[in-house]
């Protein structure tokens, strides 16, 4: 799975580098913003108009310094707003313009687009996930957990939420953004080590998927478990997670199953992989890893050269990926 890795933190480092190369272009107009506008030019006197003011007569040109070092020290602290504006106003109404808001308040919402993202335990040991990003509307997101990754969508409100099965007894779930932006939640799963979990991760359209043969079935039996057939019988379940919203969209098969050692040989879970051979995958290299989660977490990395194009339709059987595993009975 190190080739998907890779693709992950290539493009995380390509966000960053966008960002940079906004500040490096723009970074001294917006510094000039920040520091206010720069000197101008003394404007002949002629050229300003003269303004009589309620109660008020126009004072000399000298006078507007004067008038405004007169001012008490509280409302000094707000003159280098103030003057700009005031100029700005009148010289607004000279022409019949009508000034819009300040922009300090698209600044101040800015705080708002924060994504957040909720956790909480439920039964069978799984995970409720809840985000709300108010500023990443219908935007592809990648969820991560414990090594298992998918691609998802927000809603038009920015909101998303799924339920996942936990890969560990205190989960932490992440979202990542286009953007490079990142919400993260955490909480605690006290019944995760009565479940055995496996799960195959891919990116891209690469054909492949996790099988489950439960209490020996075989192929098109009740308890042969597949996110394309049955994907649920008795305590065991297979779900499929991810969304093909782009080229690259990372995909999860995971079973689970409650656990119980001791058990006899019709007890026992077998797992296969396989890929089917598309028109997408034919003639190409597919990465991918299983994970294993009960007792002890076993990772595995697979690189798999799909045949090429005249042997679509065909299916490839991978042995072994995954071991064999002790059930409850149901």
């Amino acid at each position: 799975m190190s080739q998907i890795r890779k693709i992950a933190v290539a493009g995380g480092t390509f966000a960053i580098a966008l960002g940079i190369g906004f500040v490096m272009q723009n970074g001294d107009a917006l510094a000039s913003r920040l520091a206010g506008e720069p000197e101008l030019e003394p404007t002949p006197a002629a050229m300003v108009p003269m303004v009589e003011l309620p109660a008020f007569v126009a004072p000399e040109v000298n006078a507007v310094s004067e008038v405004a070092l007169s001012l008490p020290k509280p409302l000094s602290v707000f003159e280098p707003q103030l003057q700009p504006q005031h100029m700005a106003a009148v010289a607004a109404e000279d022409f019949g313009v009508v000034t819009d808001a300040p922009k300090m308040t698209t600044v101040a919402s800015a705080g708002d687009c924060t994504p957040r993202m909720l956790l909480s335990a439920a039964e069978g040991a799984m995970v409720d996930v809840s985000l709300d990003a108010p500023c990443a509307l219908n935007q592809a997101i990648t969820i991560h957990h414990q090594g298992m990754m998918f691609t998802a969508a927000t809603d038009e409100d920015g909101l998303y939420s799924v339920q996942i099965p936990a890969l560990s007894k205190a989960p932490v779930v992440m979202a990542t953004f286009m953007d490079g932006s990142a919400a993260v939640g955490a909480t605690v799963v006290i019944d995760f080590e009565a479940y055995h979990r496996a799960v195959l991760l891919w990116e891209g359209e690469s054909g492949l998927e996790l099988h489950a043969f439960v209490d020996g079935a075989t192929y098109g039996d009740a308890m042969h478990l597949t996110a394309g057939g049955n994907t649920q019988a008795g305590g065991a379940s297979l779900h499929r997670f991810g969304e093909a919203l782009m080229v690259n969209a990372h995909f999860s098969d995971v079973f689970s199953i409650p656990v119980e050692e001791g058990l006899s040989e019709a007890d026992i879970v077998r797992f296969s992989v396989e890929a089917e051979i598309t028109p997408q995958n034919c003639g190409r290299e597919v990465a991918a890893q299983t994970l294993e989660f009960g007792a002890d977490m076993k990772a595995l990395d697979l690189s798999l050269s799909i045949p090429a194009c005249d042997a679509v339709g065909d299916y490839i059987l991978l042995g072994s990926l995954i071991s064999p595993v002790h059930v409850a009975a149901r």
